[in-house]
């Protein structure tokens, strides 16, 4: 009789092989190497700029948006290009100038600039201009010079003479004489006056200036001198209120030493003074009363006659005097040094049309504006506490001072110290967000990034945050190894560049897409005739596929519709098929339904006969398959659509001549490639175009190092220096950064020239190095300085004295450090001590126990300084040092425990502690401690006992001792007590220990050939044990497990090495008190072929 068997073991051994193969062809498809890009932007949704005319101190908004997802946007402003990431707005206060603005937004795909947008900033108008004259009288042929200027930066100035006005340029003095002006200058007087103009429109006119032109046969010698023959006065404004301000100039000739008014018949003696600004009640003036005002010159010779009269009306004002004020002061930064800017805003009631601002005592006349930003050094205020105060005005007169408001100005800050930068995670894909952080010492308020050679300046985009988050395409990154640096700043300068972060980006994270929708029309269509087929995805497609009647299949790149005539595809009359397919890295999308287009009639027309293709490469780098190229195209007979080969495969472009990528957008490893285009019209295509290559490199090994040297580290204007600079693995382009300036040398390895030529500034310039290749570019190199001093600046050249005193010294003692610098600004320690320091002092060194270089490094205007010292040990560097022990036995039953002589040897060491098991047993600060021996008991097992030196960070010594039974007694170990003791032997031994409970997990469990594993080790026990974790890498991995009150559950995490088969995870666990108590587990990793190797 046959019985049937269920046998579970048997049918998986049947059935295993169809899995192995099922799961096989499943990651075939699951590996096909394409690169994600999404669809390029191809229209701006929204572009504006707000106002296109604004005057200084105007907020301008733009805002921006365009179609296809953008993942980054950039500003470029009059040619220069700044990344902002996925902001869409934009709104500040720009400078005066010209600005020519436009945006360009991209994806993977590809990137559109925006049409320009022409921003006009105008300046603030001159509100005040003033004349002198190098004379107030000349002959028609005597020469005279008049200087002029005005306040708000003019550009340009315009003089009044008499009635003529002449447009005089940027020009701010002119010399010449009266006849030679035209018309010439009459004989008698000439009143001058000058007008400041600048984008923003032109002051009034200035307070007149009087030159007279006088025969010099007309000129009365009075001996031993001349006494004044003339004078000149002038009032502005000439009407108005008893509280409003005028002013009054005059002047006189022959060296006038003083001067008096005359008010309607009153003097006023003005002394040597030639202006008054003030108001007619100060002066006891009325109101409704029409004042004659003349001038007299007076010197020891003699004075003039009274001028020709001004008049002052004082009305009665239609406004009342404002009879409030307020200031308020901005800080940014919270304090303000007297490089930094600090903003004032004032304001008063009943209508103010002008204000006074006190500083301290000193009036100033701030015209209608009613706010001012600057720098204390424009109001020329030192370090310390100043008080500002505002009066406002109108017709009607003017307001008490306002309560004053406490200005602080602190000394001109240093610059900042080096900045530190990371960034996490530090590897990501391109469409991925990582986060970088960054700090600077007190004194940093704002900060510059350099992405690899990408500079960020501060405000635009880091500004003074410490955080940013984004993805890697945002800052327009591609795959591979990236440096991010930071610099801190602040109105003293910029401090050193930090070291680098090391950010590696891979390639983007997608799904398979699916097709969305595919729509072709119309469904009829002439040979010559036009039709549409659109197509769409999800998932971010890269590429899609177009397959013509059922066979022949053309990739189209990143487009998402077609247009063209059947006669572009070779098609006649007859019903031809069309279907569409989406692509990207992880695969492509299931083929549409066809749709059937009914094809009739012929071709009529003439087609395209010619085409030629460019293909332009950047002169940055060598062509891989990740660095991007463009290629353009053209054909005659008025093309509408282009078709390009590479090698035997054809990419449908559309109606695009232009494309700019990746080579693997094309699905290109390295390799030599033929292009050609095709050009195509409704009467159909041409013939292909002659053929250009493409070379397709392998990706390098990106340069790791570089190094930069000059062979003078101080020049003068007539100098020639010269600048050398290297890297390893075979770099082709080199980047060289002065300060803050990036330069793309290319190949080049050299520079030499003068200084100027070469781009050095005045004082201190730092120069760095970075070389690359096709797989990337190394980290900017340590930094070197060169000193620039031109010929006519007196060189202060910075000095340094710095001792060690001993230099020779026992382990353990210290050393007395003293420095004095000249012609520095700030030192920094380093090496055996570290921090800021004075420019001189002295200090004792820590406690020695190696040989130590100390280094301190100062900073000057002309150049910095750095020195060493040395300090050796007298002994050696690191002293003879033991402990030994006894093993011990234990002979009495019941007991755990027996007696050891612990000895040591500690000569030369300093603070030296005897750690029993890891917690300190002795603290050896006594001498005769330096050799010795204690009797100590141990338990059962090993003890160990550790030589320590609190200055060394590994021990001097240890030894393992241990504590076992006679031989007469049994070990036995009491589940209660949880410990071992010695018994008879006649006593039975039984262990209750629990073994431990091992699980393994891997994530992922399965995994492709060179790729990773991370393993989770769950131990769960009540017992102190020890694990060995086998298969990991080529090593055997220890960990310990120790229960506590809280939990009993141990977690540790490894990662593999690169697996290229099967791989077995084993971990074995012992208990540490009962090794016979034991427990093993194992995991199996399982490793399958890529496709390549499938």
């Amino acid at each position: 009789m046959i019985k049937n068997v269920y046998n579970p073991k048997l049918i998986f051994s049947e059935y295993r092989k169809y899995l192995i193969l099922f799961f096989t062809v499943l990651f075939c498809f699951l590996v096909v190497p394409f690169v994600s890009y999404a669809a390029k932007p191809t229209t701006f949704t929204t572009w504006t700029v707000s106002p296109l005319t604004a005057s200084y101190g105007t907020t301008v908004n733009a805002s921006w948006s365009a179609n296809n997802s953008p993942t980054s946007y950039s500003i470029i402003v009059n040619g220069v290009e700044t990344p902002v990431g996925m902001s869409t707005t934009w709104s500040g206060k720009p400078t005066p100038g010209d600005y020519n603005v436009s945006i360009k937004a991209c994806n993977s795909g590809g990137c559109l600039l925006s049409d320009s947008k022409m921003l006009k900033v105008l300046e603030d108008k001159p509100t005040n201009s003033w004349l002198s004259l190098s004379v107030t009288s000349v002959a028609p042929t005597g020469e005279f010079t008049a200087t002029w200027s005005g306040n708000n930066t003019p550009s340009s100035y315009k003089m009044m003479i008499n009635s003529n006005v002449y447009d005089v340029g940027p020009a701010t003095s002119w010399t010449g004489t009266p006849d030679s002006l035209v018309p010439k200058l009459v004989t008698g007087v000439n009143k001058i006056s000058v007008q400041a103009c600048n984008s923003g429109g032109c002051s009034d006119w200035s307070p007149s200036k009087i030159l007279e032109v006088i025969d010099s046969g007309s000129i009365t010698v009075v001996p031993g001198g001349k006494a004044p023959t003339i004078s000149y006065i002038s009032v502005n404004p000439n009407k108005l209120s008893l509280k409003g301000n005028f002013t009054a100039t005059w002047s006189g000739n022959n060296t006038p030493s003083s001067y008096v008014l005359r008010f309607n018949g009153k003097e006023v003696s003005m002394g040597a003074l030639t202006s008054w600004t003030g108001t007619p009640e100060s002066l006891g003036l009325v109101k409704d009363t029409v004042y004659s005002v003349a001038s007299k010159a007076c010197n020891i010779h003699g004075c003039s006659d009274w001028s020709a009269i001004e008049t002052i009306e004082v009305i009665v004002s239609s406004e009342i005097a404002p009879t409030t004020s307020s200031v308020d002061l901005i800080q940014y930064p919270p304090y303000t040094s007297v490089l930094d800017n600090f903003t004032a805003n004032w304001s008063g009631n009943n209508s103010p049309t002008s204000y006074n601002i006190k500083v301290n005592s000193v009036v100033y006349d701030m015209g209608s504006a009613d706010t001012w930003t600057g720098t204390p050094t424009s109001f020329a205020l030192p370090a310390g506490t100043h008080y500002v105060s505002v009066q406002a005005c109108n017709s009607g007169g003017c307001s008490d001072w306002s309560p004053s408001k406490k200005l602080v100005i602190t000394s001109a800050l240093p610059t900042p110290g080096k900045a530190k930068v990371n960034v996490n995670p530090k590897s990501v894909a391109t469409n991925e967000n990582f986060t970088a952080t960054w700090s600077g010492d007190t004194h940093s308020y704002y900060y510059n990034a350099l992405v690899d050679s990408t500079l960020y300046n501060a405000g635009m985009y880091f500004g003074v945050t410490n955080t940013w988050t984004g993805t890697p395409e945002s800052l327009g990154l591609y795959p591979g190894k990236h440096h991010i640096y930071f610099q801190a700043c602040n109105t003293g300068g910029c401090g050193e560049w930090s070291d680098p972060a090391e950010l590696t980006v891979t390639s983007p994270v997608v799904g398979k897409p699916t097709l969305s929708s595919f729509d072709v029309g119309p469904s009829s269509v002439p040979v010559s005739g036009t039709f549409t087929a659109t197509w769409s995805g999800n998932n971010t497609p890269t590429y899609y596929n177009i397959m013509l009647d059922k066979k022949v299949i053309y990739p189209v790149v990143s487009a998402v519709s077609w247009t063209g005539t059947p006669a572009m595809l070779g098609w006649g009359a007859d019903l031809h098929t069309i279907s569409v397919q989406a692509c990207n890295l992880a695969g492509c999308s299931d083929w549409s339904d066809d749709k059937i287009i009914n094809v009739t009639g012929s071709a009529t027309g003439v087609a395209p006969t010619s085409a030629d293709i460019n293909i332009v490469l950047s002169s940055d780098y060598v062509l891989t398959p990740i660095n991007g190229f463009c290629a353009n195209w053209s054909g005659n007979n008025s093309p509408t659509n282009y078709n390009i080969k590479v090698d035997s495969k054809v990419y449908i472009m559309g109606s695009e001549t232009n494309w700019c990528g990746t080579p693997s957008q094309l699905g290109l490893a390295d390799g030599s490639y033929s292009v050609s285009v095709q050009a195509c019209n409704a009467s159909g295509c041409g013939p292909w175009s002659s053929i250009k290559p493409l070379v397709v490199h392998p990706i390098a090994t990106p340069p790791t190092i570089s190094n930069i040297w000059v062979d003078k580290p101080n020049v003068t204007a007539t100098d020639t220096i010269t600048v050398e600079w290297d890297g390893n693995n075979v770099p082709n382009s080199y980047h060289v950064m002065v300060d803050s300036l990036i330069y793309n040398v290319g190949a080049g390895t050299n520079w030499k020239g003068t200084p100027e030529a070469i781009g050095l500034g005045v004082g201190v310039n730092t120069l760095r190095s970075r070389a690359c290749n096709s797989g990337g570019c190394s980290p900017w190199s340590n930094p070197v300085t060169v000193s620039y001093t031109p010929s006519s600046v007196v060189v202060n050249s910075p000095t340094l004295s710095f001792t060690a005193n001993p230099t020779t010294v026992s382990y353990g003692n210290v050393t007395r450090l003293e420095w004095n610098a000249t012609n520095v600004t700030d030192c920094t320690a380093s090496g055996g001590w570290g921090g800021l320091k004075g420019i001189n002092g002295s200090t004792d060194s820590s406690p020695i126990t190696a040989n130590t270089t100390f280094t301190l490094d100062c900073n000057g205007p002309f150049g910095n300084i750095s020195k060493s010292v040395t300090v050796i040990l007298g002994v050696s560097p690191l002293p003879d040092g033991s402990i030994e022990a006894d093993d011990c036995t234990i002979t009495i039953p019941g007991t755990r425990t027996c007696s050891t002589t612990v000895r040591w040897n500690s000569n030369g060491y300093l603070d030296v502690k005897v750690d029993k098991r890891g917690a300190v047993w002795l603290s050896l600060d006594r001498p005769e401690d330096i050799v010795s021996s204690r009797v100590t008991s141990i338990d059962y097992g090993g003890t160990n006992f550790t030589l320590r030196s609190s200055h060394l960070a590994s021990p001097i010594d240890s030894v393992v001792v241990y504590a076992r039974c006679d031989t007469s007694l049994v070990e036995t170990y009491n589940a209660t007590t949880k410990v071992y003791t010695c018994e008879s032997s006649s006593v039975p031994v039984v262990s209750t220990t629990i073994p431990p409970t091992i699980e393994i997990t891997a994530e992922p469990s399965l995994i492709r050939k060179s790729q990773t594993a991370d393993i989770k080790i769950d131990i769960t026990s009540d017992e102190n044990v020890t694990c060995n974790v086998y298969g990991v890498d080529d090593h055997v991995k220890e960990f310990n497990h120790k229960p506590n009150s809280s939990s009993n559950v141990t977690l540790k995490e490894y990662t593999t090495r690169e697996l290229t088969s099967t791989q077995i995870i084993k971990v074995k666990c012992t208990v540490d008190d009962e090794p016979s108590v034991s427990a093993e587990a194992e995991y199996r990793i399982n490793v399958v072929a890529t496709g390549g190797e499938v």
